[in-house]
């Protein structure tokens, strides 16, 4: 009893929503008027329907990846900036800005120069645009999202180092981007940390990057925009590279680049001369007469050092320096490395602080073998070669940021503490 009836204001679930929009339409047009209506006033003003929203409506993955598409090949099509940005605009919240950077810098590597150059024209002015369509932070995060799959992308597409290298060179001589932060972003690119420097292609894309600059700045400008960045295109050499000096001499040449790395001949020379086993004071004859001393800055200092210890220390390394079995001839190399520091005072110190910067990413590169740092920091120390002040220097150096400093500072402490505790008589009777 009672089934088939339905209490007022309650719908019947068995109707279609339009039964029930009809249905409820004709409810309100008989319903007495409410206490509301009925106090209404001639100075009340009329009831207004709430307007529609002119906001667009939010579209799915693949609506915006076609909406980009038909945006990008409207704009090849067109150059038509103002029209590329109103669309961009017009995607409102639905859009992704860094996936669709990435979007088009990925396709674009199967493009053409011209299309790429139109493409960083595009960037450029959405970046520029008030108010900014792409921030820096989206432009950054959408090369970050193409550099994390890279390693497939160069299989399809081998010279795709080249054609980013193309794009980032471009957005840097622009000023979107620095060369440092284009150097950050390939130290860490990959699908993993790093992967992309690991494979060999990080270097590829510094060199397309640098060679760009150069084309739209002039190669005077290029150096010293590379030179003031602080970047190292060396550190862009991969870590498994076994003759990294050798790597680095073919890219400058192939490149011509050499100018980045004025030092790399002399570099040259001294390995040369190491691996022939020359006698150490014609090297060093050779280095006063070949290199001017304005040129025995941090780098050649640095480049001497890690020189030294590649023929001091024999490869393969050994896993654990503290057995006195291992012998690490240093003394052979330590009128070289007097010369190459000769000062006096804060600057033979400072000089030397970089052959102790030099020891500790030697050490990093190899995984800081058990020991290695303790026993070269006792060699040098007892050949005279570093001095006290400079060990302490570089330890007090709470701004130094080479790789690998925590390690070696926990690895030398104890020598350290001795090294400051120990009275000079003792350190002379040892």
């Amino acid at each position: 009893m009672g089934a088939d009836r339905v209490s007022p204001g309650v719908r019947d679930s068995r109707s279609t929503p339009e039964q029930q929009r009809v249905s409820d339409r004709s409810s309100a047009s008989t319903a007495a008027p409410s206490t509301y209506q009925a106090q209404r006033n001639e100075s009340t003003p009329p009831l207004v329907s709430p307007r529609p929203s002119t906001a667009p409506p939010l579209l799915s993955g693949e609506e915006l990846r076609k909406k980009w598409d038909s945006t990008l090949n409207e704009y090849y099509s067109a150059k038509d900036l103002t029209e590329a940005a109103l669309c961009v605009e017009e995607l409102g919240a639905s859009n992704h800005p860094s996936d669709m950077v990435c979007a088009w810098a990925s396709e674009s590597l199967e493009k053409k120069d011209r299309e790429r150059d139109e493409l960083v024209k595009l960037l450029v002015h959405l970046h520029r645009h008030e108010p900014p369509l792409l921030s820096h932070d989206q432009l950054e995060k959408g090369m970050e999202r193409l550099l994390s799959r890279f390693v497939d992308t160069v299989v399809d597409v081998p010279k795709a180092p080249d054609f980013l290298g193309f794009l980032l060179g471009r957005l840097v001589s622009v000023g979107v981007f620095t060369l440092l932060e284009v150097g950050k972003l390939l130290e860490a690119a990959g699908e993993s940390p790093g992967e992309v420097l690991e494979e060999g292609l990080a270097l590829r894309i510094v060199g397309s990057v640098l060679d760009t600059y150069r084309k739209e700045k002039g190669e005077e400008q290029m150096l010293v925009a590379y030179k003031s960045s602080g970047l190292d295109v060396e550190n862009f050499v991969s870590p498994s590279e076994k003759n990294r000096s050798a790597k680095l001499e073919a890219f400058l040449t192939t490149k011509n680049l050499q100018k980045l790395h004025p030092m790399l001949p002399v570099e040259t020379h001294v390995r040369d001369s190491l691996d022939r086993k020359e006698p150490i004071l014609d090297l060093v004859k050779w280095i006063e007469k070949n290199v001017p001393s304005g040129s025995w800055d941090s780098s050649f200092l640095r480049m001497i050092m890690t020189q030294v210890l590649r023929h001091a220390v024999a490869e393969p390394l050994p896993a654990d320096f503290t057995q006195p079995s291992v012998k690490v001839d240093t003394k052979t190399y330590a009128p070289l490395l007097k010369k190459c520091a000769l000062g006096q005072g804060k600057a033979s110190s400072a000089n030397q602080r970089q052959y102790i910067i030099a020891v500790q990413l030697f050490a990093n590169e190899y995984g800081h073998p058990q020991g290695l740092m303790h026993k070269l920091f006792d060699n040098f120390y007892s050949e005279e070669v570093i001095s006290e002040r400079a060990y302490f220097a570089w330890q007090d150096d709470v701004n130094d940021s080479t790789p690998g400093r925590d390690k070696a500072i926990r690895e030398v402490g104890k020598w350290l503490t001795w090294l400051a505790e120990a009275p000079e008589v003792e350190d002379e009777e040892d």
